[in-house]
């Protein structure tokens, strides 16, 4: 994670978490709720969801909503984002799910989850994202899903923060974000 620094390990309450906030996925369309990026009604969950009602199976997983937005990160790039990648992907978060459910949520020192308390695209580019709040998950929204569908309400994180406010550069993102500025979107 070479765009965020760790300051300091807490503990945050799931409901106030949300998911990243990347400028060019029209969220509305797969998150469920009026909070607009929270945790809790984010494709993520209803990924978990399924998980927990029926296990991985394909047929329902193929036609969640994690899924669908993952094929149209495909359509605005990401070529290597093929139905059998977004698949092997939903598997390894089935394995997270099955971990967490079996052993419980641990803080994992090697790779913890971490949250800006400042949303990314606000630190780094200056946009304010309407109706976020409240911390964003920089790395682990997999894991804070699953914790969430299985009833835990806080969990241990890392706190960070931006290691370069203002840049305007995001590694993760810079050919799709400089893409969506160029095409003039927007998001909704």
């Amino acid at each position: 994670m070479p765009e965020v620094k760790h300051i300091k390990k807490v503990e945050m309450r799931l409901a106030d978490l949300h998911i990243q906030h990347i400028p060019y996925v029209p969220y509305s369309r797969w998150w469920h709720g009026l909070s607009l990026m929270a945790l809790r009604t984010s494709p993520h969950v209803h990924l978990m969801e399924c998980f927990r009602d029926h296990g991985f199976n394909w047929d329902l997983v193929k036609n969640s909503c994690y899924v669908m937005e993952r094929k149209y990160r495909r359509q605005l790039g990401r070529k290597g984002w093929t139905d059998d990648f977004i698949k092997q992907r939903c598997k390894v978060r089935y394995r997270i799910f099955k971990s967490i459910k079996k052993e419980g949520f641990k803080h994992d020192k090697r790779k913890p989850v971490c949250v800006l308390q400042t949303p990314f695209i606000e630190t780094r580019y200056g946009h304010k994202v309407p109706g976020v709040v409240g911390p964003e998950i920089w790395d682990g929204a997999g894991r804070c899903a699953a914790a969430y569908v299985l009833g835990y309400e806080r969990i241990p994180v890392m706190l960070c923060e931006d290691k370069d406010p203002g840049s305007r550069y995001w590694r993760k993102i810079q050919k799709e974000w400089e893409t969506f500025q160029l095409e003039g979107g927007s998001h909704g």
